[in-house]
C-alpha cells in the first residue's frame, strides 16, 4: 500500500492526490490514522521547503518542515509525520477509552 496524501498546488491551491511508498509497518500506522478520520497533506512552502502534516477533525495533528531538495529528507520526515500522527491518535482512543 502507498501512503496517500493531498498536496496542494501553488498558487491557487488546487488539491491533487499524491502517493508516497514507505516500509510495511509505517504504512500500518498511515492506515490506522486514516481509519481513525486523519488525511495526510502535503505543500511546498514559498522558501522551497516541504510541509507535511497530518489533519483530525479540523486541527493539525502532526507536522513536518523539511528540506524539498533531490535526495533530502522527506521519506523520514513522512516517517516521523506518521509516527506522530499514529502515537496521537492512539493515545486518544485510550483517553476516550477512560471517559465512559
Amino acid at each position: 500500500m502507498s501512503i496517500p496524501f493531498t498536496q496542494f498546488k501553488r498558487p491557487s491551491g488546487r488539491e491533487v492526490p499524491v502517493t508516497i511508498e514507505r516500509p510495511k509497518h509505517i504504512e500500518a500506522m498511515a492506515r490506522s490514522v486514516a481509519d481513525a478520520g486523519g488525511r495526510f497533506t502535503c505543500e511546498v512552502l514559498v522558501t522551497g521547503e516541504a510541509h507535511l502534516c497530518c489533519e483530525f477533525n479540523d486541527a493539525d495533528l502532526a507536522t513536518e518542515v523539511c528540506d524539498n531538495s533531490p535526495g533530502s529528507g522527506i521519506p523520514e520526515a513522512v516517517d516521523r509525520l506518521i509516527c506522530d500522527a499514529f502515537e496521537a491518535i492512539t493515545g486518544l482512543a485510550a483517553n476516550r477509552e477512560g471517559v465512559d
